[in-house]
């Protein structure tokens, strides 16, 4: 039994030991020289955390990436996000976001805003995900997440637009999943539609312990390059999440803490702007 034990506390300290030199293998090309970095994650302070939602993470209420991942949220949730970019009032964010699973499906209802009085974007969500499970193989999760797009200009009158994402997220070997996603594949035609973006991205998750997992994407946009990013999870105990993350193309790193009490999550995030400053975040969430 005391081998055992032992074992399983070495195990425990090793992977932490790992975590820890993973976020300071991030630190290490941030120089003061790098270029600036792109806008934080508005999507909940975990995601902003880990430099962007995971193309393959499953279970996180936002989802941002890939709505596939509402399939595995097991329990009602109601989550709420705040962020203030580069500490400049006018670039507020904030988000609600409610997840239930009816039956095998679970379904996502959001709202989203961004700006000030003379810049408005509101965001309206809703999503459709599910899984599949064919005898004792893990289960093959798809999404579809439906946005209605509206920017606001004062003087200047206002526009919207529909967008379609989808996604899916299935196994490739125990412990790791692969996730594949497109987000506003298909768009009405309206005179901000192309300025929404549209991209591809896909990613690996390595989940094959509880303590510790590791996500890596790479993400393409129409109109810029090749994004590629690797953030890391890390839960040395049951109540506290250490998140850190980074991004590659152009440098940018982030980092947070998630503390779960009962039914309540409390994350909290930082991103690091080089020129422009740090984008603190947080977030709440009420599982029942």
């Amino acid at each position: 039994m005391r081998t055992t034990t032992r074992s399983t506390g070495l195990r425990k300290r090793g992977l932490f030991v790992l975590f820890l030199l993973i976020v300071l293998f991030t630190l290490v090309p941030v120089s003061p020289y790098a270029p600036a970095t792109a806008q934080p994650s508005s999507a909940g302070a975990r995601s902003a955390a880990l430099t962007g939602s995971p193309a393959a993470s499953t279970g996180d209420p936002w989802s941002e990436s890939n709505p596939a991942g509402w399939s595995d949220v097991s329990t009602q949730a109601l989550v709420v996000h705040a962020a203030q970019l580069y500490g400049m009032e006018e670039l507020r964010t904030g988000s609600v976001q409610f997840v239930a699973q009816f039956g095998r499906p679970s379904a996502a209802l959001g709202i989203r805003t961004f700006g000030y009085e003379d810049y408005r974007e509101t965001t309206f969500t809703a999503g459709l995900a599910g899984g599949i499970r064919a005898g004792t193989h893990r289960p093959f999760h798809f999404g579809l997440r439906v946005r209605y797009h509206q920017i606001s200009i004062r003087n200047y009158g206002s526009a919207s637009a529909f967008a379609l994402s989808t996604g899916l997220i299935f196994p490739v070997l125990a412990g790791v999943n692969l996730g594949l996603s497109a987000e506003n594949v298909a768009v009405l035609d309206s005179p901000i539609s192309d300025d929404l973006p549209r991209r591809i991205q896909g990613g690996l998750a390595f989940v094959g312990s509880d303590i510790l997992h590791v996500y890596a994407d790479v993400v393409k946009d129409v109109r810029s390059s090749l994004v590629a990013r690797i953030s890391v999870e890390a839960r040395p105990v049951r109540m506290i999440a250490l998140r850190s993350g980074f991004s590659m193309v152009p440098p940018r790193f982030a980092g947070g803490v998630g503390l779960s009490l009962a039914h309540l999550n409390l994350d909290i995030a930082v991103d690091r702007h080089l020129v422009l400053g740090w984008s603190p975040s947080c977030s709440a969430e009420l599982r029942w």
